[in-house]
């Protein structure tokens, strides 16, 4: 065993010595690594080889019913918004990020108002919107960079750490290998991916794949100058988005924060963790 630990340490050593910026993503020594000692196996009636890795995955789903928030930099009051304006980015705009390729659509979400705002690096005087969700339907997300629960022997515990320490890395030199490990050995054709927020430690991050966008209601939106409200968008009819002033503004942020059939017993935004919220292992 120690021999082999010894080994797997060589291999996590040689990855860490890869410039991630200069140097393409080294999918042959990642795959070393999570599929450590596990050789191919045939399968006679799928006519296919597999593969074990040597990672456990959680699966995390959500109940229909948690509010969601994402945030969004503007240059001033959507004057003439459509509906896609509190969605995700076209894929034409979209740039890489921890999940998603340059051109790929996706949408990325928070379960709390502080998280959302850090994670667009929204500073004193910038103009945002916070656009909420309620969630209808269940979604299935695969948890990634949490410290798995159960027992590990130490080979998928130093595997685990691994990747662990690799997605909740900061900064944009990151994500061509962020990913690579979750779409090449963590999409499990569910609805996306929840990890930890780098920007808010206390926060969490859901990336959703578009299918997921089905089981999402737009449920309010916003914009804010300095925290204060100053302008909001009615969406119920999608085709006419009707845009409120400043006082209309104030009053609509107070009510959608009080009401008890929006949030239920929560009086705040600010709450790190969604309204309900079931783990399966």
């Amino acid at each position: 065993m120690k021999r082999n630990l010894n080994s797997l340490k060589r291999l996590i050593s040689d990855f860490h010595k890869i410039n991630p910026k200069s140097e393409m993503v080294p999918n042959q020594l990642i795959d070393q690594i999570i599929f450590f000692e596990n050789r191919m196996e045939c399968v006679p009636f799928l006519n296919d080889k597999i593969r074990t890795a040597q990672l456990r995955v959680a699966v995390r789903t959500y109940g229909a019913g948690p509010i969601f928030v994402r945030a969004r930099k503007i240059d001033s009051v959507l004057s003439a918004p459509t509906i896609q304006d509190f969605w995700e980015p076209p894929a034409k705009m979209a740039k890489k990020f921890r999940l998603n390729w340059d051109g790929e659509a996706v949408l990325y979400v928070t379960c709390d108002t502080s998280t959302a705002k850090k994670e667009t690096d929204i500073n004193p005087g910038d103009i945002y919107n916070l656009s909420f969700y309620r969630l209808v339907a269940p979604i299935e997300v695969a948890e990634l960079a949490f410290r798995l629960r159960g027992k590990q022997t130490v080979i998928e515990r130093t595997i685990e750490t691994f990747v662990r320490e690799l997605l909740s890395a900061p900064g944009a030199k990151i994500y061509d290998i962020s990913n690579v490990i979750a779409k090449r050995y963590l999409d499990l054709s569910i609805d996306g991916w929840v990890y930890p927020s780098v920007a808010n430690k206390k926060g969490e991050n859901l990336c959703l794949k578009l299918d997921a966008k089905k089981k999402l209601n737009l449920i309010g939106a916003s914009s804010f100058w300095n925290g204060v409200p100053i302008a909001s968008y009615d969406t119920v009819d999608c085709s006419q988005i009707k845009v409120s002033g400043y006082e209309e503004a104030k009053n609509h942020w107070n009510g959608f924060v009080e009401t008890s059939n929006v949030f239920g017993k929560m009086k705040a935004l600010d709450d790190p963790a969604p309204l309900s919220l079931v783990k399966v292992i």
